[in-house]
């Protein structure tokens, strides 16, 4: 009988409960990343799911890893991305468009929950 493949690696740009959601299905020894804060600031993890299957849980900020590589580095990042856009692999779900106009009111969605990005149209 074929042996079921391990899930080791999780990330989470919710928080709120998601994290804990996801330790719950990661296998002993994996490692969830935790890299934004769209539901809330917070993250709920309960402490059986740490206590009884050890997993790692670490945060990630991609605008500190961005500044420490080269600008060839963040090109071929960006270009990897886009593919991944355009191939549909990749979904960025939009909450809400503002008019650059409406700046104001795009930045006071920031202290919010949301279900998406906020994007900016010309």
């Amino acid at each position: 009988m074929a042996q079921a493949a391990r899930l080791l690696r999780a990330v989470d740009s919710l928080g709120g409960d998601a994290p804990n959601d996801l330790l719950g299905v990661l296998d002993e020894g994996g490692t969830l990343v935790c890299f934004g804060s769209m539901v809330s600031l917070t993250l709920s993890l309960h402490v059986d799911k740490l206590l009884y299957k050890p997993c790692t849980v670490r945060g990630f900020w991609a605008a500190r890893r961005g500044a420490r590589s080269s600008a060839d580095e963040r090109a071929r990042w960006l270009q990897e991305i886009v593919q991944m856009v355009l191939a549909g692999t990749l979904v960025l779900p939009v909450e809400q468009a503002f008019a650059l106009a409406d700046i104001g009111a795009a930045l006071a969605t920031d202290t919010r929950p949301r279900s998406g990005k906020i994007a900016l149209r010309a």
